[in-house]
């Protein structure tokens, strides 16, 4: 299975994410939690320097997430729990990265929500989403709405046209940098937490 999903990202990789997440990922620091950790695409480009703990959770851990080669001095934690269960104190997390999860979560605004309970004040959440396109790209948003039913039936319940920069904002998160490319298919950026 993972060596099909990463066949099949592999071009998209190429084009666009290796590049974002070697610019976000080493932002990461102190008590940090992975949601989607997927086949660990984004553990190669942590600044382990700056991790205390690292917490990998995914409905099930893949055998690549499993088997990285962490540095001895990092402490991992992983679960295996959809981000409802997750058997964690709210605050315990100073960074939280997510890619290319909330397309398939059930109630993108609730799990967001989650999130920023998990997080502690003035925490930063590192993100990359592939989300509908731009109104620039009004042509495309059709095609998308037209493809979405069928897309996601195949892809797991993956949605193609949400608009998840906006839910990040209505789950309370204030964007300190963002920016779209691939038309404004794919979204990218820091948001952080305000201090209480």
């Amino acid at each position: 299975m993972n060596t099909i999903y990463d066949w099949f990202m592999a071009p998209l990789e190429t084009l666009r994410l290796k590049a974002v997440r070697k610019a976000l990922m080493p932002g990461a620091a102190g008590n940090v939690l992975e949601i989607g950790t997927g086949t660990g695409a984004n553990l190669p480009f942590l600044d382990y320097e700056k991790v205390d703990t690292l917490t990998l959770s995914d409905i099930k851990l893949s055998k690549r997430a499993k088997n990285f080669k962490f540095p001895t001095d990092v402490k991992v934690v992983m679960l295996e729990a959809p981000l409802e269960d997750l058997k964690v104190p709210p605050q315990s997390f100073d960074s939280i990265i997510f890619t290319l999860v909330f397309c398939s979560v059930s109630d993108p605004l609730e799990g967001l929500k989650r999130v920023y309970d998990l997080l502690r004040p003035g925490g930063r959440i590192y993100f990359i989403e592939h989300v509908m396109p731009d109104h620039k790209h009004h042509h495309v948003r059709k095609v998308v709405n037209g493809v979405n039913p069928h897309w996601s039936k195949i892809a797991s319940g993956c949605n193609l046209n949400r608009e998840t920069l906006e839910t990040i904002k209505e789950a309370g998160f204030l964007l300190e940098r963002h920016s779209t490319s691939l038309g404004g298919a794919l979204i990218e950026g820091v948001g952080i937490k305000p201090e209480m």
